[in-house]
Protein backbone atom coordinates (compact mmCIF):
# COMPACT_ATOMS: atom_id res chain seq x y z
CA UNK A 1 0.00 0.00 0.00
CA UNK A 2 2.72 2.34 0.76
CA UNK A 3 3.68 2.87 -2.93
CA UNK A 4 0.20 2.94 -3.81
CA UNK A 5 0.31 6.03 -1.76
CA UNK A 6 3.10 7.47 -2.94
CA UNK A 7 2.56 7.29 -6.39
CA UNK A 8 -1.07 9.23 -5.30
CA UNK A 9 1.02 11.77 -3.57
CA UNK A 10 3.40 12.65 -6.57
CA UNK A 11 0.29 12.60 -9.00
CA UNK A 12 -1.62 15.19 -7.08
CA UNK A 13 1.55 17.19 -6.29
CA UNK A 14 3.28 16.96 -9.98
CA UNK A 15 0.03 16.77 -12.16
CA UNK A 16 0.45 13.74 -13.59
CA UNK A 17 -1.47 10.34 -14.77
CA UNK A 18 -1.61 7.02 -12.60
CA UNK A 19 -2.17 3.81 -14.69
CA UNK A 20 -4.17 1.94 -11.57
CA UNK A 21 -5.56 -1.82 -11.49
CA UNK A 22 -8.76 -1.24 -9.50
CA UNK A 23 -10.74 -4.23 -8.06
CA UNK A 24 -14.72 -3.27 -8.92
CA UNK A 25 -17.73 -4.01 -7.31
CA UNK A 26 -17.73 -7.12 -9.21
CA UNK A 27 -14.32 -8.27 -7.69
CA UNK A 28 -12.74 -8.14 -11.59
CA UNK A 29 -9.69 -6.57 -12.19
CA UNK A 30 -10.45 -3.06 -14.12
CA UNK A 31 -7.57 -1.14 -15.33
CA UNK A 32 -7.51 2.87 -16.00
CA UNK A 33 -5.70 5.67 -16.24
CA UNK A 34 -6.64 8.16 -13.59
CA UNK A 35 -5.75 12.21 -12.89
CA UNK A 36 -6.79 12.62 -9.22
CA UNK A 37 -9.24 15.71 -8.65
CA UNK A 38 -9.79 15.33 -4.49
CA UNK A 39 -9.71 13.35 -1.79
CA UNK A 40 -12.43 12.58 0.69
CA UNK A 41 -10.62 11.62 4.07
CA UNK A 42 -13.69 9.91 5.79
CA UNK A 43 -14.07 7.45 2.80
CA UNK A 44 -10.66 7.44 2.26
CA UNK A 45 -11.70 7.62 -1.39
CA UNK A 46 -10.39 9.48 -4.50
CA UNK A 47 -12.24 11.80 -6.85
CA UNK A 48 -10.56 11.62 -10.59
CA UNK A 49 -11.11 11.32 -13.83
CA UNK A 50 -10.51 8.01 -15.20
CA UNK A 51 -9.47 6.50 -19.12
CA UNK A 52 -10.75 2.97 -18.98
CA UNK A 53 -7.92 0.86 -20.77
CA UNK A 54 -11.12 -1.72 -21.94
CA UNK A 55 -13.14 0.85 -24.12
CA UNK A 56 -10.98 3.71 -24.20
CA UNK A 57 -14.17 5.97 -22.28
CA UNK A 58 -13.41 8.37 -19.77
CA UNK A 59 -15.89 8.61 -16.63
CA UNK A 60 -15.70 10.69 -13.18
CA UNK A 61 -14.36 8.24 -10.65
CA UNK A 62 -15.10 7.62 -7.14
CA UNK A 63 -12.56 5.13 -6.38
CA UNK A 64 -11.70 3.92 -2.99
CA UNK A 65 -7.75 3.90 -2.00
CA UNK A 66 -7.95 0.08 -0.43
CA UNK A 67 -9.55 -1.36 -3.42
CA UNK A 68 -6.53 -0.08 -5.53
CA UNK A 69 -4.02 -3.19 -6.47
CA UNK A 70 -1.29 -1.67 -8.47
CA UNK A 71 -0.05 1.78 -9.57
CA UNK A 72 2.64 3.06 -11.74
CA UNK A 73 3.19 7.06 -12.60
CA UNK A 74 2.42 7.62 -16.31
CA UNK A 75 5.90 9.81 -17.20
CA UNK A 76 5.44 12.82 -19.21
CA UNK A 77 1.62 13.27 -18.93
CA UNK A 78 -0.06 16.17 -17.50
CA UNK A 79 -3.19 17.24 -15.86
CA UNK A 80 -4.24 20.81 -14.34
CA UNK A 81 -3.52 20.33 -10.46
CA UNK A 82 -5.62 20.96 -7.25
CA UNK A 83 -4.04 23.74 -5.71
CA UNK A 84 -6.69 23.85 -3.23
CA UNK A 85 -6.11 20.14 -2.00
CA UNK A 86 -2.17 20.76 -2.42
CA UNK A 87 -2.22 23.56 -0.08
CA UNK A 88 -4.69 21.51 2.45
CA UNK A 89 -2.05 18.79 2.43
CA UNK A 90 0.66 21.09 3.13
CA UNK A 91 -0.62 23.06 5.98
CA UNK A 92 -2.61 20.20 7.53
CA UNK A 93 -0.32 16.87 7.14
CA UNK A 94 -1.81 15.70 10.45
CA UNK A 95 -5.24 14.91 8.01
CA UNK A 96 -3.84 12.89 5.37
CA UNK A 97 -1.17 10.54 8.22
CA UNK A 98 -3.66 7.81 7.15
CA UNK A 99 -3.23 8.01 3.67
CA UNK A 100 0.25 9.51 3.33
CA UNK A 101 2.36 8.68 6.27
CA UNK A 102 5.51 10.46 5.79
CA UNK A 103 5.10 13.68 3.20
CA UNK A 104 8.10 15.30 4.17
CA UNK A 105 10.03 12.48 2.84
CA UNK A 106 8.43 11.77 -0.13
CA UNK A 107 8.78 14.83 -1.28
CA UNK A 108 12.99 14.39 -0.39
CA UNK A 109 12.90 11.03 -1.84
CA UNK A 110 11.69 12.18 -5.81
CA UNK A 111 13.51 15.21 -5.31
CA UNK A 112 16.78 12.95 -4.63
CA UNK A 113 15.83 10.57 -7.65
CA UNK A 114 14.98 13.43 -10.18
CA UNK A 115 18.66 14.56 -9.38
CA UNK A 116 20.28 11.16 -9.77
CA UNK A 117 17.95 10.57 -13.17
CA UNK A 118 19.50 14.17 -14.14
CA UNK A 119 23.23 13.57 -13.30
CA UNK A 120 23.13 10.75 -15.84
CA UNK A 121 23.16 13.15 -18.80
CA UNK A 122 25.83 12.83 -21.13
CA UNK A 123 27.98 15.81 -20.66
CA UNK A 124 29.88 18.51 -23.61
CA UNK A 125 33.39 18.19 -23.42
CA UNK A 126 35.05 20.81 -24.34
CA UNK A 127 38.60 22.09 -23.08
CA UNK A 128 38.45 25.60 -22.30
CA UNK A 129 41.79 27.63 -21.58
CA UNK A 130 41.86 30.99 -19.98
CA UNK A 131 44.58 33.47 -21.04
CA UNK A 132 45.69 35.85 -18.62
CA UNK A 133 45.24 39.53 -19.00
CA UNK A 134 42.92 39.06 -21.59
CA UNK A 135 39.45 41.00 -21.23
CA UNK A 136 37.08 39.61 -23.51
CA UNK A 137 35.07 42.95 -23.99
CA UNK A 138 37.98 44.18 -25.60
CA UNK A 139 38.13 41.65 -28.51
CA UNK A 140 36.44 42.34 -31.60
CA UNK A 141 34.94 39.42 -33.91
CA UNK A 142 37.19 39.64 -37.11
CA UNK A 143 35.64 37.12 -39.41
Amino acid sequence: MDSICKDIFRSIHEGCWIYIEYKNKSEECTKYWIAIRNINLQKKSLEATGLHLGDFTTKNLFLFIEKILRTRIIEGTYFKTNKDLIENIDLYPQKYKEIFSEIVNLKTLNYLSDCNKLADIPKLNTKYELINRLDSSKLKNRI
